[in-house]
């Protein structure tokens, strides 16, 4: 199976080398910011696009390569349709909160604020909107009195990858 990969910081890093081990990373995509992702990509031959996707920028560095599957993971920019149609049979999305919940940018924090007693992961299909797309799989994951936004980070570390694997 061949892949794409649009992934951000440390999430999206620790995925990134986990797929690359067991699946064909065609390309990734990611920000100005991620230079591990960055490294990696350079040091194991990876094809990389760095910066801003919108406007058909990335699709102008990717539209010539072929994919089955496009994953998104901890990745800072909103896709694009141009970049949705990319592969040939899906694009999804690992997102840190138990869809339709929490939409958007860090919503492990906004279950801690909002006490609440569990959040989770979703694999999701890739729409236009932001965390939209048609639920495909979801991990609950507990919330206790101790846990802090970097320890739900830990925890989901540990089941990206298996969430990816399933879906």
């Amino acid at each position: 199976m061949t892949i794409g990969v649009l992934c951000s910081g440390r999430l999206g890093l620790h995925v990134l080398r986990q797929l690359f081990k067991r699946r064909n990373v065609i390309f990734v995509c990611t920000d100005k910011e991620s230079f591990e992702i960055k490294n990696f990509c350079l040091h194991n031959k990876v094809p990389v696009f760095v910066g801003n996707p919108r406007k058909g920028r990335a699709f102008s560095f990717l539209k010539d390569f072929k994919i089955e599957v496009l994953i998104s993971v901890n990745y800072l920019f909103l896709i694009e349709e141009d970049l949705i149609n990319v592969p040939e049979k899906m694009a999804f999305n690992i997102h840190g909160s138990l869809l339709p919940k929490y939409r958007g940018r860090t919503p492990h924090v906004w279950a801690i604020i909002n006490n609440e007693k569990e959040t989770g992961i979703t694999a999701h299909k890739i729409e236009a909107g932001c965390d939209t797309g048609a639920v495909l799989e979801q991990i609950v994951v507990p919330i206790s009195k101790t846990d802090t936004g970097a320890s739900i980070l830990n925890k989901y570390e540990l089941l990206y990858f298996p969430l990816i694997e399933e879906v």
